[in-house]
């Protein structure tokens, strides 16, 4: 009996482990399947997660952490709320954690993982200050933010055609960028 019951055991414990370590293809607009290539993978935008739990939310809260546009990562595994890489360079592993409020899992990760680092085009010199320092200051561009702190939580910014972007810095506090007509940010509300 207690054969039969530690046998049980072990198959109900192993069935579980391998469905929480179930992994789900992303597909990115080149149809290269980010989990499962041989390609090198990059971080497309800076990217602010929390530096002391390891982990990136796709809620893109402003964390203290940071980790620069294409740096080169390798993508551990992936399920249906959370992908877990590791920064080439220095080993460090992160888990990017799926937030219920951001829609589709797999487009955030496509979002902000490609297989090429993103050249960057017609950018000015305070945007290229900002991108160096995960930060946003005042006559950015929309893309050198983008590049500089990622893309706003589409739950509170449906479009990055409005003048008006929220991003979470955590939990309880936010961040409003606001552009002028030309697309340049005029005011950083904390």
């Amino acid at each position: 009996m207690n054969m039969k019951r530690l046998v049980l055991g072990v198959a109900v414990s192993t069935l579980t482990m391998v469905g929480c370590s179930s992994t789900m293809d992303v597909i990115n607009q080149d149809n290269v399947d980010l989990v499962n290539t041989n390609q090198p993978i990059y971080t497309q935008v800076n990217l602010h997660p929390d530096a002391a739990r390891k982990k990136l939310y796709t809620l893109n809260y402003l964390q203290e952490g940071f980790i620069p546009r294409c740096t080169k990562v390798d993508i551990v595994e992936a399920n249906k709320k959370v992908m877990t890489f590791k920064v080439a360079d220095t080993g460090l592993q992160y888990q990017y954690v799926w937030h219920k409020a951001t829609g589709d899992f797999q487009s955030g990760i496509v979002r902000d993982f490609g297989t090429s680092c993103p050249k960057l085009s017609g950018l000015n010199a305070t945007d290229k200050k900002g991108i160096q320092e995960g930060r946003v200051y005042k006559g950015m561009t929309k893309a050198g933010v983008l590049n500089a702190i990622g893309y706003p939580p589409a739950h509170v910014t449906p479009s990055t055609d409005m003048n008006t972007w929220v991003y979470w810095k955590n939990r309880f506090n936010k961040m409003n960028v606001l552009f002028n007509s030309q697309g340049l940010v005029e005011n950083i509300q904390d």
